[in-house]
């Protein structure tokens, strides 16, 4: 199609819309001279559906049927039926497919590995192919074999014009170059494992600003097992990645992916995007834990039922870097510190007040570099327990369990985080509040209740709409319900 015309219809934007509305009717077909042919092209749906509105066919259109293509079509307004002309005689079955550029040889279709939106379209001409199939008769009803994902970003820590788009399977499925396909049904199948078919990119070339902007990427409609990812690029070869769970992608669906600011991959910003992931995780994993020696669940030993836990084995992906749980805290510890104004890159203090204040001030998560990990692991974890069972609480003698608050959070941090430095790389298993390290506090706040806890500091951080912490009041509560009445996770 040679520019996008709308046309407003009525229904939900996660599936394309069947037509049901009068349009405009073609009455009759032009008759034929000697060694042409006709065929009038209708669509089963609108050629797609973006936000609402339908595409329709448009002066320029041109289809192939059974390899041959047609002229290209001139139309007085757009229409959702159009007839297409042919030199040449047309008998017997009709394959038929557009753009006509698609058309690869009977039974396969070509899916560019390039979509080009311009500086000024939404979504790229003629990325939507199409087929179409009749036994006899000169008629076609068109259908989609892809889908669309929406992408709806805003302007981040850079104005930069955003270059493009690529899209990738986590598995390496094929999503663009050479398909089979079947006429009738528009289903496809895969022909090619080579590396350039396993990517599709679409040209942006404009700004982000403070208001959503929308990148529709036509996707073959295949089944992502373990999802994929989109890398977004700007000019300056600034990415951020973001990634999607395995989803199965149905012919004429169009997928809206969650509004997102544009934060670079290396930024702290786009760290904890990843890392609040795990409450989820924890959030689902639900059972019986030894809290003195294990993460996994356990039915014997000093056993507390019901609680939610992270698997060991949990990892988040950031960009192209897996990071395992022991690389989380690390890294959760060292942004905490940074984004509430501390020194959390230095590695040579530990204990109360030790790390020093920042001269220039609270780092913001948007504008600041990931920390780096330095290998540690966690030792055995004490999930929780010490000197009689104490939990983590306000004050043993009253057993009042305390809230998550940035008081305790900065005094935890700075005590507990450059501990493996001095022990082997080992995590230490929990900080002590039984001697009043920390006035109104007793008992202990184990490691692994810290992985979840610094999770939701950055969760309120996002959900509040915050760069940095470096404002927030020592009594600021990260989450008061946090500890259950037995101290459980």
């Amino acid at each position: 199609m040679k520019k996008i015309v709308y046309s407003l219809i009525a229904g939900a934007i996660l599936c394309f819309v069947y037509s049901c509305d009068k349009e405009k009717d073609i009455n009759s077909v032009p008759a034929t001279d000697e060694g042409t042919t006709v065929i009038t092209a209708g669509l089963e749906a609108a050629k797609t559906t973006l936000d609402g509105k339908k595409v329709l066919w448009t002066s320029g259109d041109a289809i192939s049927v059974n390899g041959v293509s047609s002229e290209a079509i001139s139309l007085s307004e757009p229409s959702a039926s159009a007839n297409f002309s042919f030199n040449s005689v047309l008998s017997g079955e009709k394959k038929a497919v557009y753009p006509a550029s698609a058309w690869t040889s009977d039974g396969t279709i070509t899916i560019p590995a390039t979509q080009d939106a311009g500086t000024n379209a939404s979504f790229a001409d003629g990325a939507l192919p199409m087929v179409a199939y009749a036994a006899s008769g000169n008629s076609l009803s068109f259908k989609h074999v892809s889908a669309i994902i929406k992408l709806q970003l805003k302007k981040g820590a850079t104005s930069d014009n955003i270059d493009y788009v690529e899209l990738s399977g986590n598995n390496g499925e094929q999503v663009s170059g050479v398909f089979s396909v079947n006429y009738e049904t528009g289903e496809l199948g895969a022909t090619s494992t080579a590396a350039a078919d396993k990517t599709l990119r679409v040209s942006v070339g404009k700004a982000l600003s403070s208001s959503v902007t929308s990148i529709y990427i036509a996707v073959p409609a295949v089944n992502f097992t373990n999802g994929f990812k989109m890398k977004v690029v700007d000019v300056n070869n600034v990415t951020m990645t973001k990634r999607v769970s395995a989803l199965s992608l149905k012919k004429g669906g169009i997928y809206p992916a969650p509004e997102d600011t544009f934060d670079a991959d290396n930024t702290i910003k786009a760290f904890v995007k990843s890392y609040v992931k795990i409450l989820d995780v924890w959030e689902r994993n639900i059972g019986s834990i030894n809290r003195l020696s294990v993460w996994t669940p356990a039915t014997t030993g000093d056993v507390v039922e019901d609680v939610h836990y992270i698997p060991a084995a949990t990892t988040i992906t950031v960009g192209e870097t897996t990071y395992n749980i022991a690389d989380m805290w690390e890294i959760a510890l060292r942004s905490y510190l940074l984004v509430r104004g501390y020194d959390g890159l230095n590695t040579s203090k530990s204990g109360a007040n030790s790390i020093p204040a920042l001269s220039g001030g609270a780092k913001t998560m948007s504008e600041t570099e990931v920390p780096p990990s330095n290998g540690f692991h966690f030792n055995t974890p004490l999930i929780e327990s010490s000197n009689g069972g104490y939990f983590y609480m306000g004050t043993s003698a009253n057993k009042t369990y305390h809230q998550a608050d940035i008081k305790v959070l900065d005094n935890w941090a700075m005590r507990s985080l450059n501990y493996g430095f001095t022990h082997s790389n080992g995590i230490t298993n929990f900080c002590g509040y039984n001697n009043n390290q920390l006035a109104g506090y007793g008992g202990c706040f184990s490691s692994g209740r810290a992985l979840i806890t610094y999770a939701f500091f950055f969760k309120y951080l996002l959900d509040n709409d915050l760069d940095t912490a470096g404002g927030l009041a020592n009594t600021t509560v990260v989450r008061s319900e946090l500890f259950g009445k037995d101290g459980a996770w």
